[in-house]
């Protein structure tokens, strides 16, 4: 929540450009990362088109997620019937249909944010809230406080002049900088400016759009799921650390790059795209191919000279394949309810556990700080299930301390590993731990720690280590981690 506070004085600005730092474990990602797209140009994959096509298809999910990670109450599916309403907007549905204005003016005139910096972020903030603020587009003019952020804005009359700061260092630096890198930072620093009186975050991630399309990278979603990780991330850099902003952006810009390299169908020749698709077989659990099996076995059993069954009509076929549909899609969400409760129960072990901890131990300098951030969704849920790679979604965390020293360990979202697939219908989608080092999280390798994955199948949790699992009451398995972390670490 922003807190506006007028004021007429204005007292010299105590506030200074920030300077953010990035780890070298971060920059040599970040090289890595250029060696890549040097190969997907050299691939024909990295092209303007397929930038482009990418940006229009993503268009739904960037306006989606950028609107729910401010607070937005609508669905993607009543987000996406916008585009045919135009009266009796309520303010939620004029916000959404301004930010996708925003977004496709940010795609056509994106290479101006690198020459004229300024007026880019203010036309993109006066279309994103025309439809509700009169202000749009313009410079605040009062102090703001935001509420749970451990900063406070600079003061009202400072606010030209650090947008004069960003507007060089915007102008100055791709050359010299990577452009995740600049665009994480422009970011960074454009929120902590709070230039405007609304919309400064969705402001925000247009410019960061902006600042990779202009330079050839496609653009990235900062998915609701990852909200938690996404605020933390910016807490960081508002300490002058930028590099788990940088991490998440890179993690999201490699899911954006792996939909690059799906094949486009659009350039497909049709007569192949048919021979194709008519030497495939077609999985004998694709519900819609089971009804019509049904019904052709139906026709042949007929012919054997059994008792012949009524003629089925257009409208009963169809009635067949809504009830199989209804009864394939419901069954998928109980599936999801039932491993999200399951994972949502580890998270309160997790929490009790360190409760209890403190209690027992704090008084001789021992403690715990359970951190609780984000569950996956099921749209996060079925793209790790399908083995689909994206952003790191943390469920919770542990920062364990001794009088002189601490670590910490992250809990997160992944695609169950190859160990946990030989499990029996094991879920898509597993818990995996990693450990900060000082400057980002490491996945746990070599570490003196036992578990390194959580798994679930057929309404049972599953602990794996590097070479073997086992069935062990997942509170056990959590308190064995703390003690092989507190005998390693602290």
């Amino acid at each position: 929540m922003v807190e506006f506070i007028s004021s007429t004085i204005e007292p010299p600005s105590t506030a200074s450009y920030p300077e953010l730092r990035v780890s070298q474990k971060t920059v040599q990602r970040l090289r890595e990362l250029s060696l890549q797209l040097d190969q997907l140009r050299l691939e024909g994959i990295l092209t303007r088109s397929r930038i482009l096509k990418h940006a229009a298809d993503s268009a739904l999910n960037f306006v989606f997620h950028s609107n729910k990670i401010e607070g937005s109450p609508l669905t993607i599916g009543e987000t996406e019937v916008l585009a045919t309403q135009t009266s009796y907007l309520s303010t939620d549905e004029k916000e959404a249909l301004g930010a996708k204005t925003a977004y496709d003016w940010m795609v056509e005139n994106c290479e101006s944010v690198l020459q004229s910096p300024q007026p880019f972020w203010r036309t993109l903030n006066k279309i994103l809230l025309n439809e509700v603020l009169n202000a749009a587009g313009s410079y605040r003019n009062d102090s703001v406080k935001i509420s749970g952020a451990a900063f406070s804005p600079p003061e009202a009359f400072a606010v030209p002049e650090f947008l004069d700061r960003l507007t060089e260092e915007i102008r100055t630096s791709l050359s010299m900088r990577s452009p995740l890198e600049l665009a994480a930072a422009v970011h960074a620093k454009f929120v902590w400016i709070h230039p405007f009186n609304d919309g400064n975050g969705r402001t925000a991630r247009l410019l960061l759009n902006a600042i990779l399309l202009a330079s050839g990278l496609p653009i990235v979603v900062v998915n609701f799921d990852d909200r938690s990780r996404y605020m933390d991330a910016l807490a960081n850099a508002d300490r002058g650390n930028l590099s788990p902003f940088v991490d998440l952006l890179l993690e999201c810009l490699e899911y954006s790059l792996g939909s690059l390299k799906l094949p486009d169908r659009s350039d497909s020749n049709p007569e192949e795209e048919a021979s194709e698709e008519s030497s495939k077989t077609i999985p004998s659990n694709d519900p819609v191919e089971e009804a019509l099996e049904e019904l052709e076995n139906t026709v042949i059993h007929n012919r054997d000279g059994a008792e012949p069954a009524a003629e089925i009509s257009p409208e009963d076929d169809h009635d067949l394949l809504e009830l199989v549909m209804a009864s394939k899609l419901q069954a998928e969400q109980a599936n999801y309810e039932a491993w999200k409760q399951a994972f949502e129960s580890i998270a309160k072990q997790a929490e009790a556990l360190a409760a209890n901890f403190n209690r027992r131990y704090s008084p001789k300098g021992y403690s715990i700080d359970f951190r609780s951030y984000d569950m996956l969704t099921r749209e996060k849920y079925d793209l790790l299930t399908n083995g689909f790679t994206a952003p790191r979604t943390w469920l919770f965390s542990w920062d364990l301390r001794s009088p002189n020293r601490h670590t910490r360990l992250m809990f997160f979202f992944q695609c169950s590993s190859q160990g946990a697939r030989r499990i029996p219908d094991v879920a898509g989608a597993s818990l995996a731990i990693s450990r900060h080092d000082g400057d980002v999280y490491r996945r746990l390798s070599s570490e003196p720690i036992w578990l390194r994955e959580i798994a679930y199948a057929r309404g049972n949790l599953t602990s794996l280590g590097a070479t073997e699992r086992r069935d062990i009451p997942i509170v056990e398995a959590l308190k064995n981690t703390l003690a092989e972390t507190i005998k390693a670490y602290l």
